[in-house]
């Protein structure tokens, strides 16, 4: 794979204030012997981040993916085409009162896994719920103001106050419509207190209630996840009987499992294992073009780390990172430097807004911030990060041992903290480390979902203790009520620069999701938020 290729498929096309990103594709399908057909589609993918498949509480990466499957939103987005909202169970819907009432249609015949027939009243009760579990996702759902149930096939939200992201959010599985009788028998509600009072998580976790194409067979936490078809599907049958998402940590098992036929797709690779499969007979390799990225998150409290509570120091960090080391070395070429928590190609960080704003790496810049913050001689800090994990491609071991040698440059003493996965993200959420290397994945397409989780206050923020930072929040939400596009982008690019400045992340890089898979598997277009549509999948 080549970084020419991957800057190719970051070439924008503008669709409704949008950005589109082109699908990038390297193959090398091999001639091989016909096989018997495959009924059962096995994907390699490290699960062990998964906590919960509830819609209303999943935030994990291969929660997205399986809640995707097995629930329907109202809209929804196809491959990479992130700029253009499509029907889901909604048919049509319309904007008014200056962008604040939505009023959307319900597709005819829907039935639920139990029987039931979808109604506006199970969109009124799965939403309601969504927002008072107040759970990690809830912030996509924060500005529903009511939603109200106009007949039993028009569903109607109204927000506090416009809000141009609100329907592009509206597309990630957190919008999952649920069976509303089933999850209220199982201790769901939607009531205000349903934070403390629902209980249908358990259930939910062991059992679908949804529309979607597949239902929840079994899962076994930290080892698999197995998907069946839903006979009361109102969409086409996907062609795979069952899919199961198989919990190989290691990418290499995986290359193994994909050369020998044993699994048909390969999440868990890392760019150097995915290059060694190029040429392999039977076996063909795909590239996404993201819109994740690795980051680092420093912690803002005095109490946790005195030195990362000054900014001087956070920009110094900043500076001193080796950005193209990462790129050249771990990426092999494939990977852009972003330059803040807005990734290339969205309003508010063009390609040229990128250029101008990343950061210039510079040892002398850095140590000269940290002289000027009072730390001449440096100072030692912890950094937390997930082992034996591989994120698009990005061995974290290495990333980690490149970025304490990068800091070992400036004077800064870093003690390394491998923990597994899902105890590296409890610790990280308990906001107990002092710096965190961490994945980010895409809730939906668009640039408030960054600005609002990362800025002063946002979801990710109070992990870091980053609760307040000028007029940030006011100039956020003012870009997420401009329609439109360039003032909108000014906006947020002011918010990028700012950030650059005085917020407590350096963004390290936005990387291509490398996907090894069988080469008789067919359909297959990188899905930017839930990687990739197993329904659509055929031989």
């Amino acid at each position: 794979m080549s970084s020419r290729r991957f800057v190719q498929a970051v070439a924008l096309a503008t669709l409704a204030g949008m950005t589109v990103f082109a699908p990038v594709s390297y193959q090398h399908a091999s001639a091989h012997a016909p096989a018997a057909k495959v009924t059962t589609l096995v994907v390699g993918w490290d699960v062990s981040e998964a906590k919960t498949f509830d819609p209303g509480r999943e935030y994990e990466f291969s929660g997205e993916l399986v809640d995707h499957s097995m629930y329907d939103s109202l809209v929804t987005i196809h491959g990479t085409d992130v700029g253009k909202i499509a029907p889901d169970l909604a048919t049509s819907w319309t904007v008014t009162g200056g962008g604040t009432i939505f009023t959307f249609k319900l597709r005819q015949g829907v039935k639920f896994v139990s029987g039931n027939p979808l109604t506006a009243a199970d969109v009124v009760f799965s939403y309601l719920r969504f927002k008072n579990l107040n759970d990690n996702p809830a912030p996509l759902i924060a500005g529903m103001k009511s939603i109200t149930a106009i007949d039993p096939s028009t569903v109607q939200i109204t927000l506090s106050a416009p809000d141009v992201s609100f329907l592009a959010a509206m597309t990630a599985p957190n919008f999952g419509v649920l069976d509303s009788k089933t999850v209220i028998a199982h201790g769901g509600t939607d009531a205000a207190n349903a934070a403390k009072t629902d209980t249908a998580t358990a259930y939910l976790n062991a059992n679908s209630a949804g529309t979607g194409p597949y239902v929840l067979k079994s899962w076994t936490p930290d080892t698999s996840i197995v998907l069946a078809r839903n006979p009361n599907y109102w969409g086409p049958a996907p062609y795979f009987e069952q899919v199961i998402l198989d919990g190989v940590k290691d990418g290499q098992t995986q290359a193994l499992q994909l050369q020998k036929g044993d699994a048909q797709m390969a999440f868990g690779l890392t760019i150097d294992q995915a290059n060694s499969l190029m040429g392999s007979p039977g076996v063909t390799i795909d590239a996404g073009p993201t819109l994740d990225y690795a980051y680092l998150a420093m912690n803002v409290s005095a109490a946790i780390s005195k030195p990362l509570s000054n900014a001087l120091v956070r920009q110094a960090i900043r500076y001193a990172i080796d950005y193209n080391g990462i790129i050249k070395d771990l990426m092999r070429g494939d990977g852009l430097q972003v330059a803040s928590v807005v990734p290339i190609g969205y309003v508010g960080n063009s390609p040229a807004q990128n250029a101008a704003n990343r950061i210039v790496t510079s040892t002398i810049k850095a140590k000269a911030l940290l002289a000027q913050a009072g730390y001449p001689n440096g100072f030692t800090v912890s950094l937390t990060y997930p082992t034996n994990y591989n994120f698009d491609g990005i061995d974290f071991d290495s990333l980690a041992a490149k970025l304490i040698n990068d800091l070992k440059g400036v004077g800064i003493t870093v003690t390394p903290k491998p923990e597994q996965v899902s105890l590296a993200l409890a610790e990280y959420r308990a906001k107990k480390s002092q710096i965190n290397l961490e994945p980010w994945g895409a809730d939906f397409p668009d640039a408030y979902d960054n600005l609002y989780y990362f800025g002063p206050g946002g979801g990710e923020s109070v992990r870091v203790n980053y609760l307040q930072d000028g007029n940030l929040p006011s100039l956020i939400a003012k870009g997420d009520a401009t329609a439109d596009a360039t003032s909108r982008g000014t906006i947020y690019n002011q918010v990028v620069q700012q950030l650059l400045k005085t917020g407590p992340w350096a963004v390290l890089v936005q990387p291509e999701f490398p996907v090894g898979m069988r080469s008789n598997i067919k359909g297959f277009q990188y899905a930017p938020i839930w990687r990739v549509d197993v329904a659509s999948l055929s031989e």
